[in-house]
Parts: structure tokens; sequence; C-alpha cells
């Protein structure tokens, strides 16, 4: 017998020993084996699915992101463009309010200016008989108490005397005379005439 041509009993047996592990193998070795394959391919299909819908998730999350990240943006400029809109309407309303009410103002200060110059030409007019040209660029104004609860405002103006004779209103004036100005300066009582009558020699040396 050599390791080339083995005798026929060692035979028998390595053929009787092969088919006994054979038969142990495709009774409960390969089965073990086949079943642990399978349930580990199953694992590995399962683990790519869930990854699969893992990354589906994922797109889907990141698509939807992007659409509230644009709806945002979206309404953003919308809110923008409506307070930019707001502001507008409401500075140009402010603006014809302002323009009305400067107007008003105006038209206001325009009579009053008025008033307070046909007051000034009959007043002048009835205590000294005299017709004046007022020069109204030169306006003061002096307010004082004559009495308790009683405030009144005396405006001033400039004005050139026309040819005539002056006559003065005895209940208003006890008497009417031309003065220069340091004359006049000095017989005034009132620090608030004199100072009028300064405003009024700066007003005419401009």
């Amino acid at each position: 017998m050599s390791l080339i041509t083995p005798d026929f009993g060692l035979l028998v047996w390595m053929t009787l020993i092969f088919s006994i592990v054979l038969f142990i193998l495709a009774k409960w070795g390969f089965p073990m084996i086949t079943q642990s394959v399978r349930e580990r391919a199953e694992r590995i299909s399962a683990s790519i699915r869930k990854a699969k819908e893992a990354e589906d998730a994922l797109r889907n999350l990141a698509e939807q992101q992007a659409r509230l990240v644009e709806s945002a943006k979206a309404e953003q400029l919308r809110i923008l463009q409506e307070a930019a809109a707001s502001r507008d309407a409401l500075i140009e309303q402010a603006k014809v309010q302002a323009q009305d009410e400067a107007g008003k103002i105006l038209s206001r200060a325009r009579e009053e200016i008025a008033a307070e110059k046909e007051t000034a030409l009959r007043e002048i007019r009835e205590e000294t008989n005299l017709e004046v040209t007022l020069d109204t660029g030169f306006r003061h104004v002096i307010t004082y108490s004559p009495g308790p609860a009683v405030v009144k405002d005396v405006v001033f103006f400039i004005a050139e005397a026309k040819p005539g004779r002056m006559v003065n209103q005895e209940s208003e004036v006890t008497s009417l005379e031309w003065m220069p100005f340091d004359r006049a300066l000095k017989a005034l009582t009132h620090e608030s005439d004199r100072e009028t009558l300064r405003r009024a020699r700066d007003y005419l040396e401009k």
C-alpha cells in the first residue's frame, strides 16, 4: 500500500467517513450555512433599502426646506414691498397734510398781517390825521398785561408819512411831535419802547 495506491479497505473507510460527513453537513451544516447566508443577505438588503429610504427622505427634506426658504423669501419680499408702499403712502399723505397745513398757516398769517396793517393805518389816521405808507418788512410785537387776566399784543411797523397836517386825537394822544432818534429815545419811558425804536433804526440802517 502507498499513498498513491491505497488498499481497498482504506478506500471503503474513507468513502464511508466522507459519506457520513457529507450527510451530517447536508442534514445540519449546509442548511445552517444557507440560512446564515440568507439572513445576512436579507440584512444587507434591508440595510440597503433603509439607506435608500433615508436618502430619499433627506432628498425630500432638502426639497421641502428649499421650498420653505423660497416661500419665506417671497413672503419677506411681499412684506417689504407692502411696507415700502405703506411708507410711501404715509409720506405722501404727510406731505399733502403738511402742504395743506402750511397753506392754512400762510393764509392765516396773510390775513393777520393784512388785518394788522389795516388796523395800523386806521389808528394812525384816526389818532394823528396822517396818511402813511407802511413798511411791513419791519414788524415788532410787544406783549403786555394792562390788567388781571388781560393780555394784549402791540404790533409796531415802520411808516413813512405823506404830506399833511398832524392833528392829535385828544382822547388817545396827548401831543404830536417829530423828533430825531436820540431825542425820541430819551423821551420814551418804557425800555420795551426804547428797544423797539432801536430795532427800527437798525432795520433802516441795513
